[in-house]
């Protein structure tokens, strides 16, 4: 299994707040299967805790990521690697939810991202890269997508990583969960999309929130919180 180090600490861009401050986590992921020579083939991403209780865990993540093989994903917590027990995948988005026994820090959701919402996207690109650069980016979401201000964009690795958004109440909360960029040409690092029209693709959390509620609300008594209020 790769090794690598924990996300680091999200930028004071936003929310004034860092780490286990802003009670969230998000974590690498990897998926594992067998390829076509034979050998074990290992692909990464992120995933955002959503929920959490001394049992276990939810997390979010990109359905592309894991649906090689479900039966094999892997979450990076605290120095070490474990499996998930259950992996749904969402019918028709590019999302997915795991289940894992380890208690991590959830955020709750929030569906009221709209265009021209401040928004700081975090994802382990960068620390599976082991380049210098930063796990978070600000960006301003769009009818296209969300727009860096510095020209930045997600990277491999990124995918199924947190869009936040600031609440009302001073909190954070999951808007979305990223996917992909639309640009011209590839990128392994988060600079190499200045200078270029490369902008962060997304899945917003009203796309597949409802799936949620099938999944984990029976008779409307949902565990996972959504917070519609959002300060732009």
């Amino acid at each position: 299994m790769l090794k690598t180090q924990c996300l680091p600490c999200v930028l004071m861009l936003i929310f004034g707040c860092c780490g286990i401050e802003c009670s969230a986590e998000s974590v690498v992921i990897a998926t594992t299967f067998v390829g076509p020579r034979g050998g074990l083939i290992e692909e990464n991403g992120t995933a955002v805790c959503i929920y959490s209780n001394s049992r276990g865990s939810i997390l979010v993540t990109c359905k592309h990521v894991v649906e090689t093989n479900p039966r094999s994903v892997w979450v990076r917590h605290a120095n070490d690697w474990h499996q998930c027990g259950e992996i749904r995948l969402h019918p028709t988005e590019d999302i997915a939810i795991l289940e894992t026994v380890i208690e991590l820090n959830a955020t709750p959701l929030s569906d009221g991202i709209a265009d021209g919402s401040e928004v700081l996207v975090e994802g382990a690109g960068p620390a599976l890269a082991k380049t210098d650069e930063a796990a978070a980016f600000r960006g301003r979401v769009t009818s296209e997508g969300i727009i860096s201000d510095d020209g930045l964009a997600v990277i491999p690795g990124d995918s199924g990583c947190p869009v936040y958004v600031r609440t009302a109440s001073g909190s954070r909360a999951v808007g979305g969960i990223a996917y992909g960029y639309l640009g011209s040409h590839k990128c392994s690092r988060r600079t190499d999309h200045s200078g270029s029209d490369s902008i962060t693709l997304y899945t917003p959390v009203s796309a597949f929130y409802p799936w949620i509620q099938t999944q984990y609300c029976p008779n409307g008594q949902c565990p996972i919180q959504i917070r519609p209020q959002v300060i732009y």
